[in-house]
């Protein structure tokens, strides 16, 4: 059986037409009257199926006008509609011949069985039982009904779907990020109100107006190779860097969602942008401190290693000091020559110590308290270890003064803060180039602190350290101080260099003045307050002892050293002043000689370090037999000590290694008398 099925709607016109054609049944389809009276007239159907309210001509046209042709008029029809159906429709259609008359929606399985019994009925009504005039009023009366409801019911369509349009636009108006439509030819059909908070441009005049034209030239560099892929029908998603109007540069996140038509065919995309500035920013901040925690354990193994180092290099220290002071003493008055050869020894054997501690202190991160110093004598000192990482190609020139004078500050942080500003110097100038040292006395009237802003007045010592390299780009000297801030390109500085030098300046009251010009070099002048006569000034120069006339009678010392060199000298020296010195090697064999003439020993002098038992635990046990014996610890190196240790086990003094002679006879000689 041949079918015509007339129906504007696609979705029912295509479900008859699958299930007909499914049922063993061919179909013809038609999506209004006057296609389906050509269709009609071409392919003599066994049976029509028609809706009644059609674009062109509507079904009540289409059945009165093949009920009224000779040539097709024993085709039966039938009406299936649900478009405000009354009774009179019914007359109607029944009035022009048709055989049936049927409501949606109905089951195809019923449709198909009343389209059979209608094929069957070979008695059915084919005539029109209307005139042309009764047609045409009962025609007009039903359809403009029908027209008037479906006005009705468009008006209220178009009234919900403006309330959802005003809903869905308060929604995406509330979304901070900016949202739009696109079309084709990449010109704006929609934009939230986002984009005129950002753009700057209002909503209305951004419709219809190019993609390019609105976002500038800059960012449409940017975007343009991600919207062809967009029109290529594709999702895009990427993060840039985007220059917005009244929101300067962000760094955002892009989402192209493509509009594709029923036809298959790319109509545009839909666009949504997120601001995602600061949660970059966030994750820069935290690769930041992932490195600096990374840094930091590295530090604090480089500690631990260097403690290590420390104890069995402070001890071979001991041993050159210690027999360079014994022969020094002993060659002083008859071998000039020498001696000045030895005193040269105790003077590398003296830097090689502070060596250590600078390295030691650097690596814990520890503070010393602040001490009086010669700022020439410390200055000299600090640059001793700055040199070594200064490339050959790079000189320092320390331009001392005439005169002394006198800073408070700790000498490790003097080291820290020249060490930093050297390296910035030496990176300015590409590692090639003089870096100018230079200490002078400054009065200001008036000047502000570069790093702290505070007004600077009043006199002040000032140490100044000058390069020749590309100097500071404009408008940035009140930044470099803060931390994790830098100039230098990305890899190449932690900004943390400066940050450290003004902690340190200000903990010590004092203040840092700069100058600069791009291409011309840097000056950056440390001040430090004028300390008053007669403060006591800290000096580091050797000092070899010399022989001393005896000033207490010799007694007997226990020293207690598990190295043999080092126990041999201390037993050589002390025996030179008078004093009867038995050594031991092993803590546990110079207890069991103190049980034995705990009355005999003045003074013990023990190591901290040593195997089976350290020397806290070992002046504790000797605390039991005599607890008049005077005890001095010391040590190659320790970080655990603490002073309650010291006190609580009865340490009557503690030091560490390496020591100079003068110093342990003086200590030896004050602690018996």
């Amino acid at each position: 059986m041949n079918i015509m099925i007339v129906e504007d709607t696609e979705d029912s016109r295509v479900l008859l037409r699958d299930y007909f054609e499914a049922a063993g049944e061919s179909a013809v389809t038609a999506v209004d009257g006057l296609e389906a009276l050509g269709k009609i007239r071409a392919h003599q159907p066994d049976i029509i199926i028609s809706d009644i309210l059609m674009p062109r001509m509507d079904g009540f046209e289409l059945c009165r006008t093949v009920k009224s042709d000779p040539a097709i008029e024993h085709i039966p029809f039938i009406f299936y509609t649900a478009t405000y159906t009354e009774e009179r429709d019914k007359k109607l259609a029944l009035a022009l011949g048709a055989q049936h008359f049927m409501i949606k929606p109905e089951l195809p399985e019923v449709l198909h069985e009343v389209v059979k019994n209608v094929k069957l009925d070979t008695h059915s009504n084919n005539h029109v039982s209307l005139s042309e005039n009764e047609f045409e009023s009962f025609h007009k009366s039903v359809m403009a009904d029908k027209l008037n409801k479906k006005v009705s019911e468009l008006v209220a369509e178009t009234a919900l779907l403006d309330k959802k349009e005003q809903q869905l636009s308060l929604v995406v108006n509330a979304i901070p990020a900016l949202v739009s439509h696109v079309d084709k030819d990449m010109r704006y059909k929609y934009v939230n109100d986002t984009y005129e908070k950002w753009h700057g441009i209002r909503c209305k005049e951004m419709i219809g107006r190019k993609v390019r034209d609105v976002i500038g030239e800059e960012n449409w560099i940017t975007v343009e190779p991600h919207i062809q892929t967009a029109l290529r029908g594709e999702l895009v998603e990427y993060e840039a860097e985007m220059v917005f109007q009244r929101q300067g540069t962000r760094h955002v996140w892009v989402r192209y969602v493509p509009d594709i038509g029923a036809d298959g065919c790319v109509n545009g995309f839909v666009v949504v942008i997120n601001d995602i500035s600061d949660r970059v920013k966030m994750e820069k901040e935290k690769e930041t401190l992932q490195k600096q925690l990374l840094q930091a354990q590295k530090m604090e193994a480089i500690g631990q290693l260097a403690g290590g180092i420390a104890h069995d290099f402070n001890n071979i220290l001991t041993c050159i000091v210690g027999y360079s002071d014994l022969a020094y003493a002993g060659i002083k008055d008859r071998d000039k020559r020498n001696a000045e050869y030895l005193s040269e020894v105790i003077e590398g054997g003296r830097r090689a110590k502070e060596l250590v501690a600078q390295l030691l202190e650097f690596s814990r991160g520890t503070i010393q308290e602040t001490q009086v110093l010669n700022l020439e004598t410390a200055v000299d000192d600090a640059l001793r270890l700055t040199k070594k990482l200064m490339p050959t190609s790079v000189i320092i020139e320390f331009q001392k003064p005439w005169e002394i004078y006198r800073v408070k500050i700790n000498p490790i942080q003097l080291q820290q803060v020249l060490m930093n500003l050297c390296i910035n110097a030496r990176d300015a100038m590409d590692w090639q180039g003089t870096i100018t040292i230079k200490i002078s006395m400054h009065d200001y009237n008036t000047g502000t602190c570069a790093s702290c802003g505070a007004e600077v007045r009043g006199r002040y010592v000032g140490l100044s350290v000058q390069d020749i390299g590309t100097g500071l780009p404009e408008g940035v000297v009140g930044k470099i101080f803060q931390p994790f801030y830098t100039t230098k390109e990305a890899g190449k500085g932690s900004g943390m260099g400066l940050s450290v030098v003004h902690g340190i300046m200000h903990d010590a009251n004092g203040h840092i003045l700069v100058t600069t010009a791009h291409g011309a070099g840097s000056k950056f002048v440390l001040l430090f307050p004028t300390l008053v006569q007669g403060a006591v000034v800290i000096e580091n120069s050797p000092v070899a002892f010399t022989r001393m006339a005896r000033a207490t009678k010799g007694v007997r010392i226990m020293v207690i050293d598990d190295e043999i060199s080092i126990g041999n000298y201390l037993r050589e020296l002390l025996a030179l002043y008078g004093h009867e010195v038995d050594v031991f090697y092993d803590p546990a064999e110079a207890l069991a000689a103190f049980k034995e003439r705990p009355n005999d020993y003045k003074l013990v002098l023990t190591d901290y370090i040593m195997p089976t038992m350290s020397g806290l635990e070992l002046a504790i046990q000797l605390r039991h037999y005599n607890n008049n014996a005077a005890i001095m610890l010391c040590t190659g190196f320790s970080d655990k000590i603490t002073e309650d240790q010291i006190r609580e086990s009865g340490i009557s003094y503690y030091f560490t290694k390496p020591f100079s002679s003068k110093m342990l006879l003086d200590k030896v000689q004050e602690l018996v008398s």
